[in-house]
């Protein structure tokens, strides 16, 4: 599992190998990024993992987003992004999930 955490440009890589990687990223993780988001960055990234062989399986990616920026070209992988609640209302391509406001 790799988590990418991006504004304009990627702030931090994170490779997760075990259940004991993930629980101390959760403990000890820090959001990073200051909005002007453009999500090419990270597709990139991803795109050179793949090259790399470093993703010889990958399923898929998932983007945790207000869906504001600027949207590369469709991958050759499947896309979920999730949205918040204020944010974009359609995105060309992939799957989209919207969050619901909060209760």
């Amino acid at each position: 599992l790799y988590i990418i955490q991006c504004d304009c440009q990627i702030q931090e890589v994170t490779h997760i190998n075990s259940q004991e990687d993930f629980d101390t990223y959760l403990e000890t993780m820090k959001i990073r990024g200051h909005g002007g988001t453009d999500f090419r960055p990270v597709f990139s990234y991803v795109d050179d993992l793949i090259k790399q062989k470093k993703l010889p399986e990958l399923k898929g990616l998932i983007y945790f987003t207000d869906g504001y920026g600027d949207i590369p070209e469709e991958p050759d992988f499947p896309v979920l992004w999730v949205i918040t609640p204020d944010g974009r209302n359609s995105i060309p391509w992939g799957y989209v999930i919207k969050l619901p406001e909060a209760k």
